[in-house]
């Protein structure tokens, strides 16, 4: 059974053909208003509202701002991406970070477009400013040195950012010791520095230096940041804080005891005003509402294989494709609630029930994206050859009377390969 015209919009064609490609999504990332897909082989696409310069291209006119099929990154003229390949790409808010190999110097190149709010953009433009192409990132091994775009023998490993703050790790090739470099707002005491803005990612030896004097042999494994706060995951399952959340009432860089997670080790953390989620490797999900309450979750049927938290509330997605849903039920007291995708359907329970049964005829792959900072919730469906889907949960979108939505945008599209 082929998936109901229904469900996909190419723009061009209403009956996508099938064909076998080696091409693959290996990374969706998604902004307030736009969504980016990397491919296995280095090429970027991109859709949505480009009003800050958010995939490296002039602004289109304010009477259309929004693109109406998936544009290719790399094909945009003029830009620093036209002698390297792009190997990540993440996206908060208005602006996108770029992971590069250039092509002559085999080096890393660390890029970004879009909106440099408080200078999280990294570049070496006023903070505030429109980055409008695809700019070099730079970088200071303290906050008294120049800044340089070149990290001699280091290598950019993990980044992490927010909507205003930009955290990177980088690793000695040689002697393999981690060191991490920050920049953007610190309004929240989210950077590791006194200033109140750091416009380039700046050297701090604070995270790591905490890391080893309570294990000298862990390592920062993932970074999560969000608009008040950033985590930092280690190898070891240990979480590392800094900001405003309710674990930190001081703001100071931290360890989280793990008592609080009932001694578990930690997986991922995601975090939002509405709340925060913590996946352990015993495959336990806390939750810890805004008020500090902290409920647990387990006995899932299948493995927890991505967890999310925005304006809409917070979901837990598992290998059996299941969508739950943490719903409060009483003042403090909250419950998982699973959530079918013929309830976000505007389509009939039939022609959704039919929907889901060409997934699985297809052997397509889903996972679940926030858009527009948590106020939509995105179904990315793959195609193992050559075919996205996009599909907006329309019942999912609350912020609908917000000026800065654009209602045009939020469709089902699909990306051919």
């Amino acid at each position: 059974m082929s998936i109901p015209d229904s469900f996909i919009l190419t723009n061009n064609n209403r009956n996508p053909l099938f064909h076998k490609t080696d091409k693959q999504i290996v990374k969706t990332t998604t902004g307030m208003n736009h969504i980016l897909c990397l491919l296995n082989n280095g090429e970027l696409y991109c859709n949505g509202l480009n009003s800050y310069g958010q995939y490296g291209k002039a602004p289109l006119k304010l009477n259309n701002p929004h693109l109406s099929n998936f544009l290719k990154v790399n094909e945009i003229e003029n830009t620093i991406l036209q002698n390297c390949q792009i190997i990540n790409v993440f996206t908060r808010y208005n602006f996108t970070i770029y992971l590069a190999i250039n092509n002559i110097t085999k080096k890393q190149m660390l890029l970004a477009s879009g909106w440099n709010l408080a200078g999280c953009c990294s570049c070496n433009i006023q903070p505030g400013a429109h980055v409008q192409t695809i700019s070099q990132c730079y970088f200071k091994q303290s906050e008294k040195d120049e800044m340089t775009s070149d990290l001699k023998d280091e290598e950019i490993t993990i980044i992490g950012c927010a909507g205003c703050h930009l955290h990177i790790v980088t690793e000695n090739i040689f002697t393999k010791e981690q060191f991490v470099y920050e920049c953007g707002s610190n309004a929240e005491k989210v950077l590791n520095f006194e200033r109140k803005d750091t416009p380039i990612l700046t050297k701090t030896l604070a995270v790591t230096q905490l890391i080893k004097e309570i294990d000298k042999n862990d390592k920062i494994k993932k970074i999560e940041a969000s608009s008040s706060s950033v985590f930092y995951v280690t190898e070891n399952g240990r979480l590392f804080t800094k900001g405003i959340q309710i674990f930190n009432n001081e703001r100071k860089l931290q360890e989280i005891s793990q008592h609080l997670f009932d001694n578990e080790f930690i997986r991922c953390v995601k975090d939002h005003v509405t709340g925060t989620l913590v996946l352990t490797n015993l495959n336990s999900v806390f939750f810890f509402s805004p008020e500090g309450q902290k409920t647990k979750f387990t006995c899932f049927k299948s493995t927890v294989k991505q967890i999310c938290a925005g304006k809409t509330g917070s979901f837990i997605l598992t290998e059996d494709n299941r969508l739950l849903n943490i719903k409060p039920v009483g003042f403090n007291i909250y419950e998982l609630k699973e959530m079918l995708l013929s309830e976000f359907c505007k389509e009939s329970k039939k022609e959704s029930d039919q929907f889901l049964e060409s997934l699985e005829k297809n052997k397509m792959n889903y996972s679940f994206e926030m858009c527009f900072e948590g106020s939509i919730l995105y179904l990315i469906i793959q195609k193992k050859i050559n075919l996205v889907i996009f599909k907006k949960l329309n019942q999912i979108l609350l912020d609908c009377n917000n000026n800065n939505i654009d209602k045009n945008y939020f469709n089902d599209i699909s990306l051919k390969l």
